[in-house]
């Protein structure tokens, strides 16, 4: 029963973080490159590949594939048939209907 209450608390947090970094995804990715340098500076650059890369799939993982890189989000890409972006059921340039759209 312990480990139940230990898991209920656990997911709690992931929410608060999720919706944090929702709120807030600018000090979210400023974090994420801190704790970044901060690892980096206490294993001397030893491991600065490793820890670019966790922080690199850290910040994919909470602020979406667009700011992987610690910019400004890039545009969606759209349909060049229908500029609606995600659309699915659009037709494809062959004027074929796409089930799952691009």
């Amino acid at each position: 029963m312990a480990g139940l209450k230990k898991l209920g608390a656990l997911a709690a947090a992931a929410k608060a973080a999720q919706r944090y970094v929702r709120e807030n995804p600018d000090k979210a990715d400023q974090y994420i490159g801190k704790a970044a340098e901060f690892a980096d500076k206490r294993t001397k650059g030893k491991y600065s590949r490793q820890i670019s890369g966790a922080s690199s799939k850290a910040r994919s993982a909470a602020l979406g594939k667009n700011r992987a890189v610690g910019g400004d989000a890039a545009p969606t890409p759209t349909n060049p048939v229908n500029p609606e972006p995600g659309n699915p059921g659009s037709p494809d340039p062959q004027g074929r209907t796409q089930p799952g759209g691009w």
